[in-house]
């Protein structure tokens, strides 16, 4: 017997977790029991796998958080072989570390977007059935008279009404939120006047994850100083001993484009986690608290780090045709005690918690990300059958 309506599921955040739960419900969404509208402030789905473009260049396109991933479980294997064919391909030359002026591959195989990191989370949302939200922020979270979760965006304005709340991503929960936008974390907030001992305890082991950010700044080569950066042996070495620089990324993405992107150390993003980046997403629609004036100067700190480091090959970072940019991915790992999968799901207050943060075996990693969203998924689907 189908209910009278679907069960109304927010997303919140169009990450990697995000995006897979979309795909995991598109049966309960064509069947009419479920209807997913997932809200993202970035232009488009990705999170960590995002691919940073532009108007003015359409040749810019830069996977600047997770650009390659492995495929260690059955099951996340099995998300993908569902996925249109070239969706993911295998990473073009290896991952490895700097050591000394070599590079050593690690061994390991890996896959890639293609076209670009964003092409993952693109393929989950296609088919779904989801209604995308994005540039939308959500910025209030509190509980109607008649139950339901109503969201509002950042004019106050209400985004809509929903049965479950699917936190995709720990901000609004997270006293991070305050830092960075000012404010309680609005799924806090809401909670403090419910009294539902399950959603607080939830809520503080999301509080208890704690972060490693990276700062990354990004630049794209074309005609002769692109075929140089391409002709280096790896995708991404990581970089040891460096105070400032921790990884450099290689993306081949055309005949005559190149894009690199420097990842920093955690300690050097943590030291200056007040500077986001003017071009960053959080800036942008956020309106996130940061410091402009420093950031030309932490990008000079990457650069030089990179120029040091990478002496010994036929690698300039003069001229790049665009960039160079500063981004800040702020929860870029988690550290600490991950919150449990039983944790992760609250049915008294119809939330469920997914991300890279909830432990699956694979924290930290684009793969624990998809593999939150399928546990996640199983659990809305047994909700909209009890529905």
């Amino acid at each position: 017997m189908q209910c009278a309506r679907p069960l109304r599921v927010a997303v919140i955040g169009g990450g990697v977790s995000g995006c897979t739960l979309a795909h995991a419900l598109k049966e309960e969404v064509a069947a009419g029991r479920v209807a997913t509208t997932l809200f993202e402030m970035g232009r488009g789905g990705g999170g960590r796998s995002a691919t940073r473009k532009t108007r003015d260049d359409g040749r810019v396109a830069i996977s600047h958080g997770a650009p390659s991933f492995k495929v260690t479980t059955h099951k996340f294997r099995a998300l993908l072989d569902g996925l249109p064919a070239g969706t993911t391909v295998p990473l073009p030359k290896p991952v490895g570390a700097l050591v000394g002026d070599a590079f050593e591959p690690d061994g390991d195989d890996r896959r890639a977007g293609a076209g670009g990191a964003a092409a993952l989370c693109d393929a989950l949302l296609r088919d779904s059935g989801a209604d995308p939200r994005f540039r939308s922020m959500v910025r209030g979270i509190e509980r109607t008279g008649d139950g339901a979760w109503a969201l509002r965006g950042t004019d106050g304005a209400e985004l809509g009404r929903f049965d479950w709340l699917a936190v995709s991503g720990s901000g609004v929960a997270h006293d991070r939120w305050t830092a960075t936008f000012g404010g309680e974390p609005p799924l806090k907030a809401a909670a403090a006047s419910l009294g539902d001992a399950a959603l607080d305890a939830a809520i503080a082991a999301v509080n208890g994850v704690a972060s490693k950010p990276v700062m990354a700044v990004m630049l794209a080569f074309d005609g002769a100083a692109a075929k140089s950066w391409a002709a280096l042996p790896w995708s991404k070495a990581a970089v040891d001993g460096d105070a400032v620089l921790s990884r450099v990324v290689v993306e081949r993405v055309s005949d005559d484009v190149t894009n690199v992107v420097l990842h920093s150390t955690h300690a050097f993003a943590e030291k200056n986690r007040d500077v986001y980046g003017a071009t960053s997403t959080a800036a942008r629609i956020g309106g996130a608290l940061s410091d402009a004036s420093r950031e030309e100067a932490l990008v000079a700190a990457l650069l030089s780090s990179a120029e040091a480091r990478l002496a010994a090959f036929d690698a300039a970072l003069a001229g790049p045709f665009y960039g160079p940019h500063l981004h800040r991915w702020g929860s870029a790992f988690p550290a600490g005690v991950l919150v449990p999968p039983d944790a992760a799901v609250v049915p008294s207050a119809r939330v469920v918690f997914l991300g890279d943060y909830v432990d699956t075996g694979r924290a930290g990693t684009l793969e624990g990300a998809a593999l939150s969203g399928l546990a996640a998924a199983e659990a809305l689907v047994d909700a909209a059958a009890a529905a």
